[in-house]
């Protein structure tokens, strides 16, 4: 009877644990917020503060990808916990466009910077 307690126990421990990961996972969402400013600074010619911020934050996110060879190291936390899928962009993306979402946020981070660059140095 205790074996199948602590068995209980383990098993919800764990669930706990996924979810707690893909919470974390889905607050790094506010990447997405930051693409979104820095394209709103670029139209607008706003450098401040939130603009810094958001390019570091895209940048800290950049180097950790690539530091983990382009996987989210919190879908590998999730799915070594257990969890059949670690990913949270299934969640609110079709397939096609999860499976690729690093290289499509990636190179709309390239075009946004580039524009970001060109509004400030030229235009």
């Amino acid at each position: 009877m205790t074996g199948h307690i602590h068995k209980t126990f383990c098993e919800n421990r764990m669930k706990a644990q996924i979810f707690v990961i893909k919470v974390l996972h889905s607050l790094l969402f506010f990447f997405i917020f930051c693409m979104v400013y820095i394209a709103y600074a670029g139209l607008t010619r706003t450098y401040n503060f939130w603009l810094i911020f958001s390019v570091c934050s895209l940048s800290i996110e950049a180097f950790i990808l690539w530091i983990n060879g382009w996987h989210c190291p919190l879908t590998r936390l999730a799915e070594n916990r257990g969890a059949e899928n670690g990913s949270v962009t299934d969640i609110f993306l079709p397939p096609i466009i999860a499976r690729n979402a690093f290289k499509i946020s990636f190179s709309l981070a390239a075009i946004e910077m580039a524009f970001l660059a060109a509004r400030y140095f030229v235009v």
